[in-house]
């Protein structure tokens, strides 16, 4: 079977205002989870896993029923209740928001039996980003892999996003660390405004690009029961892939070769990104309906 392309599709958009996942954009109004899709056939994924909310399944299911005639696809469902058998119930906890993207993986862990590569449904990473992912993975065949992106190339013009900014030791990433408010300050200084992080910009950052082979899910369980266990203020805490991702690394000594690529790149944070994603995404994707 060609690869498997897991796309993390089940955040609330609470920035945004919707689900961006199924805002309409670019020359096809097409969602960027189609746009995606299309590059991972280009690339040879013959099957996807997408991770979705309970009560967004018909949208999502309605969504992808044309693109079931070129990949297999299933779907994942993310549930708060879903969580490591050693850990309390989630029923005591009053929270809506999901967990975060490491969740999402562990949502979709039945469906993940072989290497599969990890995007975001709010992401457009276009062809040149596609292209330096298998060009590793023809080098490191089923190899955990990250395609990261320099951080000013990835800021949204209307307000902080998050970002796992990475270390690189040669071509392995060395380190990776989850910010959730970075933006430009009123000097143009690129700034963490939760943590007073203050960036150049070139830095290498994750965009949850990612190939990982399925030792990473044995892992993300045990690190989910730590992380359930752990936070105190668990309304707000978040299971956020980039740091379950470094501590895989830290804890298992797991090599993750990593290339940063100059691609552009284009995403959905903000209402008033749509407007950029418009210009941007024509000379990142070539036409769905070309395949």
């Amino acid at each position: 079977m060609a690869g498997t392309v897991l796309v993390l599709a089940a955040g609330l958009g609470a920035r945004y205002g919707g689900l961006k996942q199924l805002e309409r954009v670019g020359p096809e109004r097409k969602t960027l989870l189609e746009y995606s899709l299309a590059d991972a056939l280009r690339h040879g994924y013959g099957r996807a896993v997408c991770t979705v909310l309970e009560e967004n399944v018909p949208a999502v299911e309605e969504l992808l029923e044309p693109l079931r005639s070129r990949m297999a696809i299933d779907l994942a469902i993310q549930r708060l209740a879903d969580r490591p058998r050693s850990v309390p119930p989630a029923g005591k906890i009053a929270r809506k928001k999901p967990w975060g993207t490491a969740h999402a993986v562990y949502a979709a862990r039945d469906l993940l039996a072989t290497p599969f590569a990890v995007v975001n449904a709010d992401d457009c990473y276009g062809a040149e980003a596609w292209a330096a992912l298998e060009d590793v993975l023809v080098r490191h065949p089923g190899a955990a892999a990250l395609v990261a992106y320099r951080l000013a190339q990835t800021l949204s013009p209307h307000g902080p996003v998050s970002r796992g900014v990475c270390r690189l030791a040669g071509e392995r990433l060395a380190a990776i660390a989850e910010f959730r408010r970075i933006g430009r300050d009123g000097e143009g200084k690129i700034v963490d405004a939760a943590s007073g992080a203050v960036f150049s910009g070139t830095e290498p950052v994750s965009m949850n690009f990612w190939h990982l082979p399925p030792a990473f899910l044995a892992f993300l369980r045990r690190d989910g029961e730590a992380f359930f266990s752990g936070p105190a203020d668990m309304e707000s805490a978040e299971w956020a892939l980039p740091d379950a991702v470094g501590r895989w690394m830290g804890q298992e000594r797991a090599p993750i070769w990593a290339t940063v690529t100059e691609s552009p790149w284009c995403g959905i944070t903000h209402r008033r990104d749509r407007e950029w994603v418009e210009r941007q995404l024509k000379p990142l994707t070539d036409p769905i309906s070309s395949l």
